[in-house]
């Protein structure tokens, strides 16, 4: 919009955040009449309107691939709950502020249109980020001074194994630009060698806040029984039997796939780390000490 930044609008109408992650939805909202036909594009300014809005009651940090959808989902599951999973124009405007094109007030006043309440009975809201978002707490500190976040982390073994099976997109080199979070020598990475080390530097990055009193340390072994009996007191949340029972229900289904029943998958994870991955010494240091925090 004559070259300064610009956000396009969707009509959510009533729908709600059912899908896993929050471009799912998008993708799904973006065929209803009034998005098909009508274009709303308004300057990047126009968040400005949500600089009153409340900081999100909670954010989701995470070091892939361990139970970050699961928390998420658990999170939504309650009545009164909204939590949304991984939104790319968060971290979208995330890393303009990082690159100073934007101040850095204007990731706060994204998360507050992203978690306006759409229904009346929705009181609290939550953002789970993107994995590599652990490398920007300082800006997120800066910003939501105020919101507790939770760390989960796995065994990196099981990690990589997941990796290896479907890699996601910032295991590939080039992929995210690095600099922009202050990481560099990641050119220097073979290839082979790039999910080791990005998930040591994401692990490390979140070690680092380990005296940090908003900041919570939760392992993939605890879960899901944690996100009720540690990660709900953590943000100041005491659930009653129905949402206790609507978390569980939730924490049943297969979080990525909530059609299919949840598997157990870390013994069959274990055996394949055990016999082709070799886990990076910086990485399974990084989560030992970790595991000491939770």
């Amino acid at each position: 919009m004559d070259g300064q930044p610009a956000i396009e609008w969707l009509a959510f109408e009533r729908t709600s955040f059912r899908e896993p992650f929050f471009e799912q939805t998008a993708a799904r909202v973006r065929t209803l009449p009034a998005n098909a036909f009508a274009h709303v594009i308004t300057p990047l300014g126009a968040l400005d309107v949500f600089a009153d809005a409340p900081p999100p009651d909670g954010l989701v940090l995470h070091m892939s691939r361990c139970g970050s959808t699961l928390v998420s989902r658990m999170l939504d599951a309650a009545p009164n709950h909204i939590c949304l999973s991984e939104p790319p124009i968060f971290d979208t405007v995330l890393q303009m502020a990082l690159c100073g094109i934007v101040p850095e007030h204007t990731v706060r006043l994204m998360a507050g249109a992203l978690l306006r309440f759409r229904d009346k009975a929705i009181t609290r809201g939550f953002l789970k980020l993107d994995s590599w978002h652990t490398l920007a707490l300082p800006l997120l500190q800066r910003v939501l001074p105020d919101t507790a976040w939770v760390f989960l982390a796995r065994h990196p073994g099981e990690v990589l194994a997941s990796q290896a099976r479907r890699p996601g997109m910032f295991v590939h080199k080039g992929a995210v630009r690095w600099e922009t979070f202050g990481l560099t020598g990641a050119d220097a990475v073979e290839a082979a060698e790039f999910p080791g080390w990005i998930i040591h530097q994401i692990a490390a990055a979140a070690a680092g806040y380990g005296d940090d009193q908003l900041t919570l340390f939760v392992d993939y072994d605890d879960l899901p029984g944690a996100a009720l009996t540690r990660i709900l007191p953590h943000f100041g949340i005491t659930p009653d039997a129905r949402m206790e029972s609507l978390m569980r229900s939730a924490a049943a289904r297969n979080s990525k796939s909530p059609e299919e029943f949840f598997t157990d998958d870390r013994a069959a994870k274990r055996a394949q780390a055990a016999l082709s991955i070799q886990v990076p010494a910086g990485l399974a240091a990084s989560y030992d000490r970790l595991r000491s925090l939770t």
